[in-house]
Protein backbone atom coordinates (compact mmCIF):
# COMPACT_ATOMS: atom_id res chain seq x y z
CA UNK A 1 0.00 0.00 0.00
CA UNK A 2 1.89 3.09 -1.08
CA UNK A 3 1.45 6.21 0.68
CA UNK A 4 3.23 9.88 0.74
CA UNK A 5 6.00 10.21 3.33
CA UNK A 6 3.81 12.84 5.49
CA UNK A 7 0.91 10.49 5.81
CA UNK A 8 3.08 7.18 6.66
CA UNK A 9 4.66 9.45 9.32
CA UNK A 10 1.09 10.04 10.42
CA UNK A 11 0.62 6.81 10.62
CA UNK A 12 3.42 6.03 12.55
CA UNK A 13 2.35 8.83 15.20
CA UNK A 14 -0.78 7.71 15.81
CA UNK A 15 0.44 4.05 16.35
CA UNK A 16 2.86 5.52 18.55
CA UNK A 17 0.86 7.39 20.66
CA UNK A 18 -2.03 3.96 21.05
CA UNK A 19 1.04 1.98 21.81
CA UNK A 20 2.25 4.55 24.43
CA UNK A 21 -0.98 4.27 26.28
CA UNK A 22 -2.00 0.86 26.08
CA UNK A 23 1.40 0.15 27.85
CA UNK A 24 1.40 3.10 30.37
CA UNK A 25 -1.60 1.55 31.48
CA UNK A 26 -0.08 -1.77 31.86
CA UNK A 27 3.04 -0.38 33.93
CA UNK A 28 0.75 1.81 36.20
CA UNK A 29 -0.39 -1.26 37.80
CA UNK A 30 2.61 -2.74 38.58
CA UNK A 31 3.59 -0.06 41.70
CA UNK A 32 -0.14 -0.71 42.55
CA UNK A 33 0.35 -4.46 43.47
CA UNK A 34 1.67 -3.58 47.03
CA UNK A 35 -1.10 -1.22 47.92
CA UNK A 36 -3.85 -3.84 46.49
CA UNK A 37 -2.49 -6.53 48.58
CA UNK A 38 -2.25 -4.24 52.05
CA UNK A 39 -5.86 -3.26 51.23
CA UNK A 40 -6.77 -6.42 51.37
CA UNK A 41 -5.01 -7.02 54.94
CA UNK A 42 -2.26 -9.63 53.11
CA UNK A 43 -5.16 -11.72 53.45
CA UNK A 44 -4.26 -13.79 49.90
CA UNK A 45 -0.99 -15.11 48.67
CA UNK A 46 1.19 -13.34 46.02
CA UNK A 47 -0.38 -16.24 43.29
CA UNK A 48 -3.49 -14.88 43.96
CA UNK A 49 -1.92 -10.92 43.90
CA UNK A 50 -0.33 -12.17 40.49
CA UNK A 51 -3.67 -12.66 38.96
CA UNK A 52 -3.78 -9.27 38.21
CA UNK A 53 -1.00 -9.41 35.64
CA UNK A 54 -1.67 -13.05 34.23
CA UNK A 55 -5.60 -12.79 33.67
CA UNK A 56 -4.32 -9.84 31.46
CA UNK A 57 -1.79 -12.22 30.14
CA UNK A 58 -4.22 -14.69 29.57
CA UNK A 59 -6.86 -12.91 27.82
CA UNK A 60 -3.86 -10.90 25.69
CA UNK A 61 -2.70 -14.39 24.59
CA UNK A 62 -6.04 -15.44 23.15
CA UNK A 63 -7.21 -11.62 21.47
CA UNK A 64 -3.99 -11.48 19.66
CA UNK A 65 -4.04 -14.03 17.39
CA UNK A 66 -7.76 -14.17 16.58
CA UNK A 67 -7.39 -9.87 16.07
CA UNK A 68 -4.50 -10.26 13.75
CA UNK A 69 -6.41 -13.14 11.91
CA UNK A 70 -9.61 -10.68 11.85
CA UNK A 71 -7.43 -7.97 10.55
CA UNK A 72 -6.23 -9.98 7.42
CA UNK A 73 -9.92 -10.64 6.88
CA UNK A 74 -12.08 -7.87 7.43
CA UNK A 75 -8.95 -4.90 7.84
CA UNK A 76 -6.64 -3.93 10.35
CA UNK A 77 -7.98 -0.80 11.00
CA UNK A 78 -11.11 -1.62 11.85
CA UNK A 79 -9.64 -4.52 14.00
CA UNK A 80 -7.72 -2.11 15.60
CA UNK A 81 -10.83 0.00 16.98
CA UNK A 82 -12.98 -2.59 17.91
CA UNK A 83 -10.09 -3.97 19.78
CA UNK A 84 -9.30 0.01 21.12
CA UNK A 85 -13.02 0.40 21.74
CA UNK A 86 -13.23 -2.68 24.20
CA UNK A 87 -10.01 -1.69 26.01
CA UNK A 88 -11.59 2.26 27.06
CA UNK A 89 -14.16 0.67 28.33
CA UNK A 90 -12.93 -1.78 30.66
CA UNK A 91 -10.33 1.03 31.53
CA UNK A 92 -12.79 3.39 32.42
CA UNK A 93 -14.83 1.17 34.42
CA UNK A 94 -11.65 -0.22 36.14
CA UNK A 95 -11.49 3.41 38.62
CA UNK A 96 -14.76 2.60 39.82
CA UNK A 97 -14.14 -0.67 41.23
CA UNK A 98 -12.82 -1.73 44.97
CA UNK A 99 -13.64 -4.82 44.75
CA UNK A 100 -10.87 -7.38 43.98
CA UNK A 101 -12.55 -9.93 41.58
CA UNK A 102 -14.19 -7.37 39.47
CA UNK A 103 -10.92 -5.78 39.41
CA UNK A 104 -9.65 -9.42 38.01
CA UNK A 105 -12.31 -9.44 35.72
CA UNK A 106 -11.74 -6.20 34.02
CA UNK A 107 -8.09 -6.76 34.18
CA UNK A 108 -8.96 -9.42 31.83
CA UNK A 109 -10.72 -7.61 29.60
CA UNK A 110 -7.85 -5.15 29.06
CA UNK A 111 -6.22 -8.14 27.73
CA UNK A 112 -7.83 -7.60 24.81
CA UNK A 113 -6.43 -3.97 24.16
CA UNK A 114 -3.27 -6.63 23.58
CA UNK A 115 -4.50 -6.91 19.99
CA UNK A 116 -2.86 -3.49 19.96
CA UNK A 117 0.90 -4.36 19.39
CA UNK A 118 0.34 -7.32 16.28
CA UNK A 119 -2.42 -5.06 14.52
CA UNK A 120 0.38 -2.11 15.06
CA UNK A 121 3.22 -4.01 13.32
CA UNK A 122 1.18 -5.45 10.78
CA UNK A 123 0.37 -1.95 9.96
CA UNK A 124 3.46 -0.62 9.75
CA UNK A 125 3.89 -3.60 7.48
CA UNK A 126 1.97 -2.00 5.19
CA UNK A 127 3.47 1.17 5.16
CA UNK A 128 6.75 0.86 5.41
CA UNK A 129 9.17 -0.69 2.88
CA UNK A 130 12.25 -3.40 4.37
CA UNK A 131 14.58 -0.65 4.48
CA UNK A 132 12.45 1.60 6.35
CA UNK A 133 10.59 -1.13 8.50
CA UNK A 134 13.63 -1.82 11.48
CA UNK A 135 13.58 1.93 12.37
CA UNK A 136 9.62 2.37 12.51
CA UNK A 137 9.70 -1.09 14.59
CA UNK A 138 12.08 0.36 16.91
CA UNK A 139 10.01 3.91 17.19
CA UNK A 140 7.20 2.13 18.09
CA UNK A 141 9.25 -0.22 20.76
CA UNK A 142 10.69 2.62 21.67
CA UNK A 143 7.09 3.87 22.67
CA UNK A 144 6.47 0.84 24.34
CA UNK A 145 8.99 1.57 26.57
CA UNK A 146 8.17 5.32 27.15
CA UNK A 147 4.98 4.47 27.65
CA UNK A 148 6.33 2.02 30.67
CA UNK A 149 8.51 4.55 31.98
CA UNK A 150 5.78 7.47 32.06
CA UNK A 151 3.74 4.65 33.66
CA UNK A 152 5.66 3.41 36.74
CA UNK A 153 6.93 7.10 37.31
CA UNK A 154 3.29 8.62 37.73
CA UNK A 155 1.50 5.96 38.50
CA UNK A 156 3.97 5.41 41.27
CA UNK A 157 3.37 9.14 42.67
CA UNK A 158 -0.44 8.63 42.12
CA UNK A 159 -0.90 5.50 44.29
CA UNK A 160 1.32 7.25 47.06
CA UNK A 161 -0.66 10.57 47.11
CA UNK A 162 -4.39 8.94 45.86
CA UNK A 163 -5.13 5.86 45.02
CA UNK A 164 -4.70 3.30 42.82
CA UNK A 165 -8.08 3.93 41.02
CA UNK A 166 -6.87 7.45 40.38
CA UNK A 167 -4.59 6.35 38.01
CA UNK A 168 -7.60 4.41 35.90
CA UNK A 169 -9.26 7.64 36.26
CA UNK A 170 -6.42 9.97 34.68
CA UNK A 171 -5.68 7.66 31.88
CA UNK A 172 -9.70 6.88 30.44
CA UNK A 173 -9.56 10.58 28.32
CA UNK A 174 -6.32 9.22 26.82
CA UNK A 175 -7.51 5.78 25.54
CA UNK A 176 -11.00 7.44 24.23
CA UNK A 177 -8.41 10.22 22.39
CA UNK A 178 -6.61 6.97 21.09
CA UNK A 179 -9.94 5.55 19.22
CA UNK A 180 -10.74 8.52 18.05
CA UNK A 181 -7.07 9.21 16.35
CA UNK A 182 -6.78 5.98 15.04
CA UNK A 183 -10.79 6.19 13.67
CA UNK A 184 -9.44 10.03 11.92
CA UNK A 185 -6.05 9.76 10.81
CA UNK A 186 -5.44 6.05 9.65
CA UNK A 187 -7.29 5.44 6.16
CA UNK A 188 -9.73 2.60 5.82
CA UNK A 189 -7.85 -0.60 4.36
CA UNK A 190 -9.46 -2.72 2.59
CA UNK A 191 -9.69 -6.81 3.77
CA UNK A 192 -6.66 -8.65 1.98
CA UNK A 193 -9.07 -11.76 1.63
CA UNK A 194 -12.27 -13.24 1.60
CA UNK A 195 -12.69 -15.99 3.95
CA UNK A 196 -14.65 -17.38 6.78
CA UNK A 197 -13.12 -16.93 10.57
CA UNK A 198 -11.89 -20.43 12.04
CA UNK A 199 -13.76 -20.51 15.09
CA UNK A 200 -12.89 -24.41 15.57
CA UNK A 201 -9.13 -23.20 15.50
CA UNK A 202 -9.81 -20.63 18.39
CA UNK A 203 -11.53 -22.46 19.98
CA UNK A 204 -8.85 -24.85 20.77
CA UNK A 205 -5.87 -22.51 21.00
CA UNK A 206 -8.16 -20.53 24.06
CA UNK A 207 -8.72 -24.20 26.05
CA UNK A 208 -5.03 -24.67 25.76
CA UNK A 209 -4.29 -21.30 27.12
CA UNK A 210 -6.93 -21.17 29.75
CA UNK A 211 -5.75 -24.88 30.98
CA UNK A 212 -2.10 -23.74 30.68
CA UNK A 213 -2.59 -20.18 32.60
CA UNK A 214 -4.87 -21.79 35.44
CA UNK A 215 -2.15 -24.55 35.90
CA UNK A 216 0.43 -21.92 36.22
CA UNK A 217 -1.65 -20.04 38.74
CA UNK A 218 -1.76 -23.30 40.48
CA UNK A 219 1.42 -24.06 40.75
CA UNK A 220 3.26 -21.96 43.17
CA UNK A 221 0.40 -23.12 45.90
CA UNK A 222 0.74 -26.65 45.08
CA UNK A 223 3.89 -27.75 43.44
CA UNK A 224 4.43 -28.98 39.86
CA UNK A 225 3.37 -32.52 41.61
CA UNK A 226 -0.19 -32.00 42.40
CA UNK A 227 -2.54 -34.19 40.13
CA UNK A 228 -4.80 -30.88 38.99
CA UNK A 229 -1.66 -28.89 37.94
CA UNK A 230 -0.52 -31.94 36.13
CA UNK A 231 -3.94 -32.59 34.44
CA UNK A 232 -4.37 -29.42 33.30
CA UNK A 233 -1.39 -29.34 31.53
CA UNK A 234 -1.97 -32.70 29.74
CA UNK A 235 -4.95 -31.35 28.98
CA UNK A 236 -3.26 -27.82 27.67
CA UNK A 237 -1.08 -29.88 25.68
CA UNK A 238 -3.71 -32.18 24.48
CA UNK A 239 -5.73 -28.89 23.31
CA UNK A 240 -2.97 -27.13 21.68
CA UNK A 241 -2.10 -30.57 19.76
CA UNK A 242 -5.61 -30.41 18.33
CA UNK A 243 -5.59 -26.86 17.60
CA UNK A 244 -1.98 -27.49 15.16
CA UNK A 245 -4.10 -30.58 13.75
CA UNK A 246 -6.76 -28.91 12.40
CA UNK A 247 -5.09 -25.75 11.18
CA UNK A 248 -3.04 -28.16 8.94
CA UNK A 249 -6.05 -29.51 7.39
CA UNK A 250 -7.72 -26.03 7.20
CA UNK A 251 -7.55 -24.18 4.18
CA UNK A 252 -7.73 -21.04 6.22
CA UNK A 253 -6.36 -21.71 9.64
CA UNK A 254 -6.50 -18.84 11.97
CA UNK A 255 -2.86 -19.30 11.68
CA UNK A 256 -0.81 -21.09 9.29
CA UNK A 257 1.43 -23.56 10.96
CA UNK A 258 3.81 -24.34 8.33
CA UNK A 259 5.18 -20.56 8.51
CA UNK A 260 6.91 -22.25 11.51
CA UNK A 261 9.29 -24.25 8.61
CA UNK A 262 10.72 -21.03 8.07
CA UNK A 263 13.75 -21.10 10.14
CA UNK A 264 13.99 -17.95 10.33
CA UNK A 265 10.43 -17.53 11.37
CA UNK A 266 10.72 -20.58 13.74
CA UNK A 267 13.96 -19.34 15.50
CA UNK A 268 11.92 -15.58 16.28
CA UNK A 269 8.91 -18.07 18.40
CA UNK A 270 11.58 -19.83 20.40
CA UNK A 271 13.09 -16.43 21.05
CA UNK A 272 9.87 -15.06 21.96
CA UNK A 273 9.13 -17.57 24.69
CA UNK A 274 12.32 -16.97 26.23
CA UNK A 275 11.95 -12.79 26.13
CA UNK A 276 8.63 -13.12 27.89
CA UNK A 277 10.37 -15.55 30.81
CA UNK A 278 13.16 -12.63 30.79
CA UNK A 279 10.77 -10.08 30.82
CA UNK A 280 7.99 -10.54 33.20
CA UNK A 281 10.33 -12.78 35.79
CA UNK A 282 11.68 -9.48 36.41
CA UNK A 283 8.49 -7.27 36.76
CA UNK A 284 6.29 -7.96 40.29
CA UNK A 285 9.88 -9.35 41.99
CA UNK A 286 11.18 -5.66 41.73
CA UNK A 287 8.83 -3.83 42.80
CA UNK A 288 8.46 -5.95 45.85
CA UNK A 289 11.98 -5.89 46.61
CA UNK A 290 12.32 -2.01 46.35
CA UNK A 291 8.75 -1.76 48.52
CA UNK A 292 8.85 -4.33 51.37
CA UNK A 293 10.36 -3.41 54.36
CA UNK A 294 13.78 -3.71 55.67
CA UNK A 295 15.65 -6.54 56.04
CA UNK A 296 13.38 -8.38 53.34
CA UNK A 297 13.30 -4.60 51.28
CA UNK A 298 14.48 -1.37 50.64
CA UNK A 299 11.34 -0.14 52.21
CA UNK A 300 11.13 2.78 49.66
CA UNK A 301 7.72 4.88 49.09
CA UNK A 302 5.69 3.76 45.93
CA UNK A 303 7.12 7.11 43.93
CA UNK A 304 10.41 6.69 44.98
CA UNK A 305 10.25 3.08 44.19
CA UNK A 306 8.76 3.82 40.77
CA UNK A 307 11.87 6.59 39.67
CA UNK A 308 14.19 3.11 40.75
CA UNK A 309 12.61 1.39 38.45
CA UNK A 310 12.50 4.51 35.61
CA UNK A 311 15.93 3.73 34.19
CA UNK A 312 14.71 0.33 33.07
CA UNK A 313 12.06 1.66 30.87
CA UNK A 314 14.35 4.82 29.62
CA UNK A 315 17.02 2.42 28.24
CA UNK A 316 14.83 0.86 26.96
CA UNK A 317 13.73 4.14 25.24
CA UNK A 318 17.19 4.60 23.75
CA UNK A 319 18.29 0.38 23.20
CA UNK A 320 14.91 0.55 20.90
CA UNK A 321 15.81 2.67 17.83
CA UNK A 322 19.57 1.71 18.33
CA UNK A 323 18.85 -2.02 18.09
CA UNK A 324 17.01 -0.82 14.53
CA UNK A 325 20.36 0.80 13.55
CA UNK A 326 22.45 -2.06 14.40
CA UNK A 327 19.63 -4.52 12.40
CA UNK A 328 20.82 -1.74 9.07
CA UNK A 329 24.38 -2.31 9.72
CA UNK A 330 25.22 -5.80 11.41
CA UNK A 331 22.13 -7.74 10.94
CA UNK A 332 19.53 -9.26 12.95
CA UNK A 333 21.41 -12.46 13.88
CA UNK A 334 23.93 -10.52 15.92
CA UNK A 335 21.54 -8.01 17.45
CA UNK A 336 19.78 -10.84 19.14
CA UNK A 337 22.98 -12.21 20.21
CA UNK A 338 24.10 -9.30 21.66
CA UNK A 339 20.98 -8.61 23.16
CA UNK A 340 20.34 -12.04 25.07
CA UNK A 341 24.37 -11.79 26.55
CA UNK A 342 23.89 -8.43 27.41
CA UNK A 343 20.46 -9.52 29.28
CA UNK A 344 22.32 -12.44 31.20
CA UNK A 345 25.29 -10.19 32.22
CA UNK A 346 22.30 -7.97 33.73
CA UNK A 347 20.45 -10.70 35.24
CA UNK A 348 24.10 -11.92 37.51
CA UNK A 349 24.69 -8.36 37.99
CA UNK A 350 21.80 -8.08 39.36
CA UNK A 351 21.50 -11.37 41.66
CA UNK A 352 25.40 -10.25 42.96
CA UNK A 353 24.80 -6.64 43.69
CA UNK A 354 20.75 -6.06 44.76
CA UNK A 355 21.76 -4.73 48.04
CA UNK A 356 23.41 -1.87 46.76
CA UNK A 357 21.15 0.40 44.91
CA UNK A 358 23.21 1.99 42.16
CA UNK A 359 24.19 -1.20 40.75
CA UNK A 360 20.76 -2.55 41.23
CA UNK A 361 19.85 0.64 38.84
CA UNK A 362 22.79 -0.43 36.70
CA UNK A 363 21.78 -4.27 36.33
CA UNK A 364 18.30 -3.70 35.72
CA UNK A 365 19.22 -1.04 32.76
CA UNK A 366 21.37 -3.63 31.05
CA UNK A 367 18.60 -6.01 31.31
CA UNK A 368 16.35 -3.47 29.18
CA UNK A 369 18.54 -3.06 26.69
CA UNK A 370 19.09 -6.39 26.07
CA UNK A 371 15.34 -6.88 26.18
CA UNK A 372 15.26 -4.03 23.48
CA UNK A 373 17.46 -5.74 21.54
CA UNK A 374 15.90 -9.01 21.22
CA UNK A 375 12.38 -7.76 21.05
CA UNK A 376 13.12 -5.54 18.36
CA UNK A 377 15.18 -8.18 16.58
CA UNK A 378 13.07 -10.91 16.83
CA UNK A 379 10.05 -9.33 15.65
CA UNK A 380 12.00 -7.60 12.10
CA UNK A 381 13.10 -10.95 11.57
CA UNK A 382 10.08 -12.10 11.76
CA UNK A 383 8.30 -9.72 9.47
CA UNK A 384 11.20 -10.06 7.09
CA UNK A 385 10.31 -13.15 6.70
CA UNK A 386 7.04 -13.74 5.68
CA UNK A 387 4.77 -12.52 2.96
CA UNK A 388 3.27 -9.17 3.51
CA UNK A 389 -0.43 -11.19 3.93
CA UNK A 390 0.82 -12.98 6.77
CA UNK A 391 2.90 -10.39 8.32
CA UNK A 392 -0.43 -9.67 11.00
CA UNK A 393 -1.56 -13.38 11.95
CA UNK A 394 2.43 -14.06 12.18
CA UNK A 395 3.13 -11.51 14.20
CA UNK A 396 0.14 -11.99 16.37
CA UNK A 397 1.66 -15.70 16.73
CA UNK A 398 4.93 -14.45 17.95
CA UNK A 399 3.47 -12.06 20.42
CA UNK A 400 1.34 -15.21 21.55
CA UNK A 401 4.31 -17.16 22.19
CA UNK A 402 6.27 -14.43 24.02
CA UNK A 403 3.15 -13.76 25.93
CA UNK A 404 2.84 -17.30 27.26
CA UNK A 405 6.61 -16.46 27.92
CA UNK A 406 5.67 -14.02 30.15
CA UNK A 407 3.02 -16.30 31.92
CA UNK A 408 5.64 -18.85 32.83
CA UNK A 409 7.85 -15.50 34.19
CA UNK A 410 4.88 -14.47 36.35
CA UNK A 411 5.02 -17.98 37.83
CA UNK A 412 8.53 -18.57 38.11
CA UNK A 413 8.75 -15.58 40.22
CA UNK A 414 5.69 -16.07 42.07
CA UNK A 415 6.99 -19.59 43.15
CA UNK A 416 9.92 -18.36 43.98
CA UNK A 417 8.17 -15.72 46.14
CA UNK A 418 6.62 -17.89 48.23
CA UNK A 419 8.92 -20.78 48.73
CA UNK A 420 11.53 -18.55 50.70
CA UNK A 421 9.50 -16.19 53.28
CA UNK A 422 10.45 -14.30 55.89
CA UNK A 423 8.35 -13.15 58.96
CA UNK A 424 7.98 -9.95 59.38
CA UNK A 425 6.60 -8.22 62.70
CA UNK A 426 5.38 -4.58 62.20
CA UNK A 427 5.31 -4.26 65.94
CA UNK A 428 4.81 -6.15 69.67
CA UNK A 429 1.46 -5.31 68.90
CA UNK A 430 0.81 -6.81 65.23
CA UNK A 431 0.50 -10.31 63.98
CA UNK A 432 3.46 -11.13 61.46
CA UNK A 433 3.47 -11.31 57.95
CA UNK A 434 4.82 -13.63 55.83
CA UNK A 435 6.57 -11.64 53.17
CA UNK A 436 9.48 -12.80 50.47
CA UNK A 437 12.51 -13.42 51.86
CA UNK A 438 16.31 -11.91 50.30
CA UNK A 439 17.46 -15.11 48.71
CA UNK A 440 14.25 -15.44 46.88
CA UNK A 441 14.80 -12.46 45.13
CA UNK A 442 18.78 -13.76 44.48
CA UNK A 443 17.20 -17.72 42.95
CA UNK A 444 14.50 -15.35 40.55
CA UNK A 445 17.28 -13.14 38.88
CA UNK A 446 19.53 -15.95 38.57
CA UNK A 447 16.68 -17.48 37.24
CA UNK A 448 16.57 -14.90 34.32
CA UNK A 449 20.00 -15.14 33.48
CA UNK A 450 19.29 -18.90 32.75
CA UNK A 451 16.86 -18.23 30.20
CA UNK A 452 18.94 -15.14 29.04
CA UNK A 453 21.29 -17.95 28.38
CA UNK A 454 18.76 -20.41 26.68
CA UNK A 455 17.85 -16.80 24.31
CA UNK A 456 21.15 -16.57 23.27
CA UNK A 457 21.30 -20.45 21.94
CA UNK A 458 18.41 -20.02 19.92
CA UNK A 459 19.79 -17.08 18.81
CA UNK A 460 22.39 -19.21 16.91
CA UNK A 461 19.47 -20.69 15.29
CA UNK A 462 18.59 -17.80 12.89
CA UNK A 463 20.04 -17.94 9.21
CA UNK A 464 21.85 -15.10 8.52
CA UNK A 465 19.85 -12.22 6.07
CA UNK A 466 20.99 -9.06 4.93
CA UNK A 467 17.64 -6.31 4.57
Amino acid sequence: MKQTRKYSYKILGVLSFTSFIVMYVEAMMIPALPQIFSELNYSVNMVIISWIITIYLLVATISMPVFGKLGEIYGKKKMLMLALLIYSFSVSLSGFTNQFYILIFLRGVQGIGAAVFPLSYAILADYYNKEMLPLTQGVLSAMFALGASVGIIVGSDIVQNLNWQWSYHTIAPFVIISLILVFKEIKKDTPEKKEKFDFLSITFLTLSMIYFVVAMGFLPAVGIYNFTVISLLILSVASFIMFIIYALVQSHPLIEINILSNRNVFASNVIAIFLGIIQFILYQPLIFLLIDPVPVGYSFSYFYAGLIIAPYSIAMLFAAPLSAILIKRIGQKKVLVYGSILSMFGYISLAATMGVLPFLIISISIISCGLSFGLVGSINLLTISLPSERVSSGTSFNILFRTMGGVMGGTIAALLLIYWQYQYIPNIYAAPILLPAWISYKYIFLTGALFSLLSLIASFMVKVSSI
